[in-house]
């Protein structure tokens, strides 16, 4: 029964048009596998580069983190901001930063702590700072937390960047 369906797919000259759909759906088939693989590649390779910056962006939270909780621990620990504080400050400060803040501090304008926007520290606040990218500078991250008297949040805006290899921040504001 099959074979009087074959004669009615061939031409006269007996080439089968049967055999031509087939090379044509080899054709199509290869087409979709060509395409297929070339978006394949395209999405891994944007996933690929993402995963990269989220990592990179990731490595900066925890550079802060550990920048806070030394920063507050030792302004505890001297009950106000100490001499022992710029040790610190020059571990994780770029000297650009560490100019501009003493030329504001020696003119007197400013008169609270940059990296706080305070002047009084609480035992509690390194466990409830929340660190995040901000989404619209490149290398500028936001520390926050809520100020217990005001219930406000403060936010705190740090530009990071890397010098040899080396983490600092390198304004704050």
């Amino acid at each position: 029964m099959k074979a009087p369906r074959l004669r009615q797919y061939q031409n006269v000259k007996g080439n089968s048009t049967l055999t031509k759909m087939k090379k044509l759906k080899r054709l199509n088939l290869y087409k979709i596998i060509k395409a297929t693989t070339a978006l394949s590649l395209l999405f891994l390779t944007q996933f690929s580069f993402s995963q990269g910056l989220i990592n990179k962006d990731q490595t900066k939270i925890l550079f802060l983190k550990s920048f806070y909780q030394e920063y507050i621990k030792t302004y505890q620990i001297q009950n106000g901001p100490p001499a022992s504080i710029d040790p610190i400050i020059k571990k994780y400060c770029s000297k650009s930063l560490i100019i501009e803040l003493d030329k504001l501090f020696k003119s007197g304008k400013l008169d609270y702590d940059p990296f706080l926007h305070a002047q009084d520290v609480l035992p509690n606040w390194p466990n409830v700072f929340n660190y995040k990218k901000d989404p619209k500078v490149e290398d500028q991250f936001i520390v926050s937390y809520i100020d217990p008297d005001s219930k406000k949040r403060e936010n705190i805006y740090l530009l990071i960047m890397e010098l040899n290899g080396k983490l600092l921040i390198n304004k704050v504001h």
